[in-house]
C-alpha cells in the first residue's frame, strides 16, 4: 500500500489524469495561439518586446500544461524566430525560451502532476499548495522580466511595430472562452475545492463551446487523436510514478529515510543555511536525470524531512526542493528545455 500503490499513484488516479486531458484539450482546440497572440498583443511594442512576449507566453501555456518541453516547442516556435529577427543572438533567444517554460511548472493553477503529489505528502488542499506557489512563481517570472529589460536596454532593442502584431480585441473576439474555462477551473479548485472533478468539468464545457464557437470543429479523427495524445501520456507518467513508488516502499521499509535526516542534520549541525545549500545541490544533482516530479518525490522523501526537523515550514520546505529540482531543466550537462530550445 506504500509502494507501488502509493503516494505517487494515488495521486496521479485522483487528480493528475484530468488535468492532463485538459491541458491537452486547450491545446487541441487552439489555446496555444490564443495565449500568443494575447502576449504579442500585451507586450510586443516594449523594448525587447519579442522576448517579453515569450516569457509572458510561456507562463500562460505552462499554467495550463505544466509540461516543460512540450511549453518550449509549443511557445518557442513562434517566439524564437521573432526574438532573432527584432536583434537578439539565437542562443540568448532561445535560453530565454527555455528559463521562461521551465517556470511555468511552478506557476499555479497546474504546475504539472508535481503539485498533486505535493498536495498527497502533505496532507493538504491542492488549493492551498496553488496559492502558496504564487508568489515563488510572480518573483522567478518579474526577474527573468528585469534580466530581459535590462539585455534589451543594453543592446538598444526595440519593439515590434504595432502594425505587425496580432489585436488583442481580436483575439479576445475568438477565443473569450478559453478565459471561461479557466475561470470554471479556478472557481472549483479554489471555492468548491473539488480538485478531481475540476478539469473534467472544465474539459467538458470547453469541448462543448469549442463545437458552437470555434470555427475549427472538431471531428471524429480529432477525438481519436485526443485519446491516443492522452493515452500515450498516461502511460509514460504512470511507469515512471510507479517506479518512484516502489522507492518510495523500499526506503520507508529499510529505515534510509530517518537514517539519510539524521546524517545531514549532524552534517550541517545547527546550521539551517548550510542545510538549505546542501539540500538545494542534492536537488539539483538529482534533477539531472530525473523529471521534476520523480525528482521532487525522491526530495521530498530523502531531504524535505531534514529539514522539517530544524522546524523550517513543511510546505515551504517542499517548494523549496520543487524549485531547485525543477531548474535543473535549464543546468548543463542534461539541461532538456535548452535542448528543446
Amino acid at each position: 500500500s506504500e509502494s507501488l500503490l502509493g503516494i505517487p499513484i494515488q495521486a496521479f488516479a485522483e487528480t493528475v489524469i484530468g488535468f492532463l486531458v485538459f491541458g491537452t484539450a486547450l491545446m487541441m482546440t487552439g489555446a496555444g495561439k490564443f495565449f500568443i497572440d494575447i502576449s504579442f498583443a500585451a507586450c510586443g511594442t516594449f523594448r525587447g518586446g519579442a522576448a517579453k512576449v515569450c516569457i509572458f507566453a510561456s507562463a500562460l501555456l505552462g499554467m495550463m500544461s505544466g509540461s516543460i518541453v512540450s511549453n518550449v516547442l509549443t511557445a518557442g516556435t513562434l517566439t524564437i524566430p521573432v526574438m532573432k529577427k527584432t536583434g537578439f543572438r539565437g542562443s540568448y533567444a532561445a535560453a530565454i525560451e527555455a528559463c521562461a517554460s521551465t517556470g511555468a511548472v511552478l506557476a499555479p493553477p497546474v504546475m504539472g502532476a508535481t503539485a498533486f503529489v505535493m498536495a498527497q505528502f502533505l496532507g493538504l488542499s491542492y488549493a492551498e499548495v496553488a496559492v502558496a506557489a504564487i508568489i515563488p512563481a510572480l518573483l522567478y517570472y518579474i526577474g527573468l522580466f528585469i534580466q530581459v529589460d535590462a539585455y534589451a536596454a543594453r543592446h538598444r532593442l526595440r519593439g515590434l511595430p504595432r502594425a505587425e502584431l496580432p489585436s488583442a480585441w481580436r483575439a479576445l473576439r475568438e477565443g473569450w472562452y478559453y478565459l471561461f474555462v479557466i475561470g470554471l477551473l479556478l472557481f472549483m479548485l479554489l471555492i468548491m475545492k473539488r480538485e478531481s472533478h475540476a478539469p473534467f468539468y472544465a474539459t467538458a464545457l470547453l469541448l462543448v463551446i469549442n463545437q458552437a464557437f470555434n470555427r475549427d470543429k472538431w471531428t471524429w479523427a480529432t477525438v481519436i487523436r485526443f485519446l491516443e495524445v492522452n493515452g500515450r501520456t498516461f502511460v509514460e507518467l504512470a511507469g515512471i510514478l510507479a517506479g518512484c513508488g516502489l522507492l518510495i516502499g523500499a526506503f520507508s521499509l529499510t529505515g534510509v529515510i530517518s537514517s539519510l535526516a539524521n546524517d545531514l542534520l549532524a552534517l550541517a549541525g545547527d546550521n539551517a543555511w548550510l542545510l538549505l545549500a546542501m539540500t538545494a545541490l542534492t536537488s539539483l544533482i538529482l534533477g539531472l536525470g530525473l523529471t521534476t516530479t520523480a525528482c521532487y518525490i525522491f526530495l521530498a522523501i530523502l531531504v524535505a524531512p531534514a529539514l522539517e526537523k530544524m522546524g523550517l515550514n513543511a510546505l515551504a520546505v517542499h517548494l523549496f526542493v520543487f524549485y531547485w529540482g525543477m531548474l535543473s531543466s535549464i543546468t548543463p550537462p542534461v539541461a532538456i528545455a535548452s535542448f528543446a530550445a
